[in-house]
């Protein structure tokens, strides 16, 4: 385990962990809530990882960032604990996230992997989804609280479909880059409003396939194709088609 229980340089300083591709922290088969990373409060960290992490990821109340390159694998949990963390995948993480409170981001890369559930905690947070990661079946992504937590479907490959029931407690809805991204099923209201800003959005052929801008109206800036319900108004702007 690698473990800092003592903030030498104050809150400000950053502890840098690096793992190489052929690098490992851990070991296969280590039970369950071992610990490969621990950090104390007080602490700010920036992991890169692009080998493999065996054993949990233990943080506690700095601003922290995680990365997970491609080739990268986290085998257990990450708990960030408070403040504004951010965590980027391009590879695999095999166990559950919880980001704590705060403002947080998390970042699934076209291609990566989520075979966990991923929990944002109090706070605005924003989730971004690059072209095709996957989450596991059964998995969901929940941004737990907050006025205007942000769910963007990104990049400029194809989103894919995905599904109201695979994500919980976002206000925002936003399209960007050139893909297309389907939604299926009901998705409930959002406050904080539906902006498609670049790329197509479809919603899904079917009555069950809703989505509901509640006090801002949606924004079409570009392509907008509505097989569902879309329940309260819709701004098509002068480039915008619906």
């Amino acid at each position: 385990m690698i473990a800092f229980s003592n903030n030498i340089g104050g809150p400000e300083m950053v502890h840098k962990i690096t793992n190489a591709a052929l690098g490992t922290i851990g070991h296969a088969g280590m039970t369950a809530g071992a610990q490969a990373i621990r950090g104390d409060d007080g602490m700010r960290f920036e992991l890169r990882n692009a080998g493999r992490i065996n054993g949990d990821i233990l943080l506690a109340d700095g601003n922290d960032s995680i990365e997970n390159g491609s080739g990268g694998v986290i085998d257990d949990d990450i708990a960030t604990g408070t403040g504004d963390d951010s965590i980027r995948n391009a590879g695999t993480i095999n166990g559950d996230i919880d980001m704590g409170d705060g403002r947080d981001a998390l970042f699934l890369a076209d291609g990566s992997v989520l075979n966990g559930d991923a929990r944002l905690g109090a706070d605005d947070d924003i989730v971004t989804i690059e072209g095709r990661p996957t989450l596991a079946g059964g998995k969901r992504i929940e941004a737990e609280g907050g006025d205007a937590d942000k769910l963007v479907f990104a990049g400029n490959t194809d989103n894919g479909t995905w599904d109201s029931e695979q994500f919980g407690g976002f206000e925002q809805l936003q399209k960007t880059g050139s893909g297309t991204v389907t939604l299926t099923s009901a998705w409930g209201a959002m406050p904080a409003g539906i902006d498609i800003d670049e790329g197509t959005l479809i919603l899904a052929e079917g009555l069950d396939n809703e989505l509901f801008s509640d006090e801002r109206a949606a924004t079409v800036g570009v392509t907008y194709i509505l097989g569902g319900r879309h329940i309260g108004s819709i701004d098509v702007g002068s480039t915008g088609l619906l």
